[in-house]
């Protein structure tokens, strides 16, 4: 991993480009035009096939999949199947749109039991060999995870946190089945570092 040969800091970021990126930032400097399109995946159970599409950041994902989607009620994610996001456009960082059979949901659900299912309090995630295996083993899982839950900043700094993005978590996430989201919990704590250190 990248964070054991150059690892980030708040003094010293990181930056994270694709082969595409390298090849636009070139073009670029070339032309003096940065390229209009990017190289997209389109997947996922609800489709015909699979394909790759040129398209500009931000398409309408509708319009992407409508020749390749199944007949029936699907979800279009932003993103792939372990990371992605409900959403009509294409997100500005992703190269992936996941089509997805929508779940149906079992009819003549009592309102008590959703009820309590909504004021439930939500089980920790507790850190396994699963989650290790989704880590790559480069970080501790329970130091981590324990870092994330509890908002630490100075935790995930000294474990190398800076060096992760929400997507080296999707199948930390995928692992647990949580509610509580590390992804997200990642997020908030490194938008919270950058505020902090007058970076955002």
């Amino acid at each position: 991993m990248l964070h054991r040969h150059f690892p980030a800091r708040t003094g010293a970021p990181v930056w994270d480009l694709t082969a595409e990126d390298a090849a636009d930032i070139g073009a670029l400097l070339a032309t003096g035009f940065l390229p209009p399109t990017r190289l997209i995946a389109i997947t996922g159970e609800a489709l015909r096939s699979p394909a790759l599409v040129r398209c500009q950041p931000g398409a309408d994902l509708r319009g992407l999949t409508r020749a390749r989607v199944l007949p029936g009620p699907h979800d279009l994610l932003s993103g792939s199947a372990l990371d992605g996001r409900p959403a009509l456009w294409l997100g500005s960082r992703d190269r992936q749109v996941t089509a997805l059979p929508r779940a149906q949901r079992p009819a003549g659900r009592h309102w008590f039991r959703a009820a309590l299912d909504r004021a439930a309090r939500h089980a920790p995630i507790i850190p396994t060999a699963a989650l290790d295996q989704a880590l790559g083993g480069d970080l501790p899982a329970a130091a981590l995870v324990r870092a994330l839950a509890a908002g630490d900043a100075e935790g995930l700094i000294r474990l190398g946190g800076l060096s992760l993005l929400e997507e080296d978590l999707a199948l930390a996430d995928y692992a647990t089945g949580s509610d509580q989201r590390l992804a997200r919990q990642l997020r908030a704590l490194l938008d919270r570092i950058a505020a902090e250190e007058g970076l955002a």
